[in-house]
């Protein structure tokens, strides 16, 4: 953060919305994508998700101003939010249900992982290359992700889930979660 402020020519204020505008999106489209992904197909969700990242991945790094780049992070969040909460069902549909709880832990540790290593990473990224990298180490995994998934991962349903898309029940979700969210970001102040 401190090398974008540096390099934006910008305070920390507005620079915070670089890491806010992605938490809020993520946050805001978590649980609606996973509904969509039982009713329409839990792999196609997760490939245009994941297809979605590495495109706002490279358009973070070429940002040429904090609103751009706040704005490519929300779409970046945004992203995020529909690929991971497919991640769960996609992961035990390929092992027996004996393994299911050893696949939820697997899945659960990644996260925590990410973030005890993801500054350093970042930060000799950031030292090495520049901040850009941060974003475009993005693109080889998402690309190998996708990859991997096409001939790998079966699509799979809710067979009980209804066709009929909820729309009032999503605007209320999303207003319902952007509040909630906007609030604890604001909390301080």
């Amino acid at each position: 953060m401190p090398e974008r402020t540096r390099h934006f020519n910008n305070n920390m204020d507005n620079m915070s919305w670089i890491v806010n505008g992605y938490n809020l999106s993520f946050a805001v489209f978590l649980i609606t994508p996973s509904r969509i992904a039982d009713q329409f197909g839990r792999k196609r969700l997760f490939l245009i998700g994941t297809l979605f990242f590495i495109v706002t991945s490279i358009l973070c790094g070429v940002s040429t101003s904090v609103e751009a780049m706040i704005f490519f992070r929300v779409l970046q969040g945004l992203s995020a939010g529909i690929v991971v909460p497919v991640t769960i069902p996609l992961a035990t549909d390929l092992f027996p249900k004996e393994k299911h709880v050893m696949i939820l832990g697997i899945w659960a540790a990644i996260p925590s992982l990410a973030a005890a290593s993801g500054p350093t990473l970042g930060g000799i990224l950031t030292d090495s290359i520049g901040w850009e990298a941060i974003f475009f180490v993005n693109v080889p995994i998402g690309i190998l992700v996708i990859c991997l998934t096409i001939p790998l991962i079966k699509e799979s349903f809710d067979p009980s889930a209804d066709r009929k898309i909820d729309w009032l029940g999503i605007l209320t979700l999303l207003v319902a979660m952007f509040c909630l969210t906007y609030g604890l970001i604001n909390a301080n102040d």
